[in-house]
């Protein structure tokens, strides 16, 4: 009794770990949406998605940019690149936590423990490109980028054959899916083929498939565990209803039969006075 009552604590503490986890993902991802927002509609000059790096958001300084380095030229002036710099480097702490809280919830294997390292390391890139802005250190900013769209795009495809059994069965097809376009995309994009979405958009289609699979993936957890604590709760309220001996119980008869059986008594008692 006692080992049952242990390892029902140590699942329901494990389900609480793996919710905080997902929790954390969800925050993650809408501080990165929000950083980008705000900071669009901060721009007193135009900000286009289909023509404007993400990058191009986090720049410190006012100028133009170098057609060597970083093309096309484009003048960037970007008031709160300090807001979202710090919503970067704040989801790319969030990320990393979520992957080590919902470990569990990973499955077992080389393959599982892979996709955490190579998603975490994507992670990572967030905190490299708000660290070292481009106009700042182009080198460490693009490393940052490849760690994203390289590290955390490829994270997804080792995630998807993860997945094959555990918890997160169900999410294969679509992690596989999203894991596929967005290393497509990101190909595309260092490769300057931008299939009519222009640079802006392409990097978007490669950067933004991480954070819409997280979302999925943490409103799945959530849900789940929400569902095995509703489960567990029935078959514990059951197995206090039953008697300790593991019968079913005392049944109630029926008034019919109640019935029947006081005039099979009365008749019993009347024979046996006469």
């Amino acid at each position: 009794m006692t080992s049952t009552a242990t390892f029902s604590k140590r699942r329901n503490n494990q389900s609480a770990v793996t919710r905080l986890g997902a929790v954390f993902w969800l925050a993650g991802v809408v501080v990165f949406v929000l950083g980008n927002v705000i900071t669009q509609l901060g721009w007193k000059t135009p900000y286009s998605l289909r023509n404007n790096n993400i990058s191009d958001l986090g720049n410190i300084y006012c100028k133009n940019t170098d057609a060597a380095d970083n093309p096309p030229v484009r003048y960037i002036c970007s008031p709160l690149h300090s807001f979202f710099n710090v919503s970067a480097a704040t989801a790319a702490v969030l990320i990393v936590l979520g992957v080590i809280l919902t470990a569990s919830s990973w499955g077992k294997g080389s393959a599982s423990k892979t996709a955490r390292i190579l998603i975490a390391i994507g992670a990572c890139g967030y905190l490299s490109a708000a660290l070292w802005p481009a106009d700042v250190s182009l080198n460490m900013h693009t490393l940052g980028a490849l760690f994203i769209m390289g590290g955390g795009n490829v994270g997804l495809l080792v995630a998807a054959a993860a997945f094959r059994r555990g918890p997160l069965k169900a999410l294969r097809t679509p992690t596989l899916i999203i894991g596929t376009v967005a290393l497509a995309a990101a190909i595309l994009h260092f490769s300057r083929a931008y299939l009519g979405l222009g640079m802006g958009g392409i990097e978007r289609v490669a950067v933004f498939a991480l954070e819409a699979w997280l979302a999925i993936v943490a409103v799945h957890i959530l849900r789940g565990t929400r569902h095995s604590e509703e489960s567990r709760a029935i078959a514990g309220s059951t197995a206090q209803a039953r008697p300790p001996w593991g019968g079913k119980g005392v049944q109630e008869l029926p008034p019919s039969t109640r019935h029947e059986g006081d005039r099979v008594g009365s008749r019993r008692r009347t024979s046996a006075c006469g």
